[in-house]
């Protein structure tokens, strides 16, 4: 007797299929686009943008305001700093800078010569304190997110 149940109870499940216990798909859900997730950060699609650079600054003009006034800026800076030598220094170092996602920028790297670091110790601290000194940046944009971005500058020095 017992045998004949467990007989049934199998036919049971076998004739029963899985379809029964599958949701079915609405035809409203059927027009959804599934959009690419793997987003390249190495590219942006809008550079940073500093306050004065906001008249129709677009692709092209936006990159060129940005790297003018960063220069600028930078150079505003660091002039304020008196710096002596013992002999001339003719030489350039390059600078990398963060802007993050609080639209602030930071000082990643410097590299100098032998040269500028021997005869200018505290360059880094005045960059350091110069770039920290600008003022609030709108972070780049890679399809409309904020995103963090790095870049690196060249600075020239020339002193007798």
């Amino acid at each position: 007797m017992l045998r004949r149940v467990w007989k049934l109870l199998l036919v049971c499940i076998l004739c029963t299929s899985c379809d029964y216990f599958s949701s079915q798909k609405s035809t409203a859900n059927s027009n959804i686009q599934l959009l690419p997730t793997v987003v390249d950060y190495t590219t942006v699609t809008k550079y940073p943008l500093f306050p004065d650079c906001t008249d129709g600054a677009e692709d092209d003009n936006r990159k060129e305001c940005f790297e003018t006034s960063i220069a600028q800026k930078l150079s505003e800076l660091l002039s304020k700093h008196e710096l002596r030598v013992d002999r001339e220094v003719n030489d350039k170092i390059s600078i990398d800078i963060l802007i993050d996602l609080t639209n602030r920028a930071s000082l990643v790297r410097v590299n100098s010569s032998k040269t500028i670091s021997k005869e200018l110790p505290n360059l880094e601290a005045l960059i350091r304190e110069s770039i920290s000194e600008l003022p609030i940046i709108e972070s780049a944009r890679k399809n409309g997110i904020p995103v963090k971005s790095q870049y690196r500058m060249e600075i020239i020095i020339e002193m007798l």
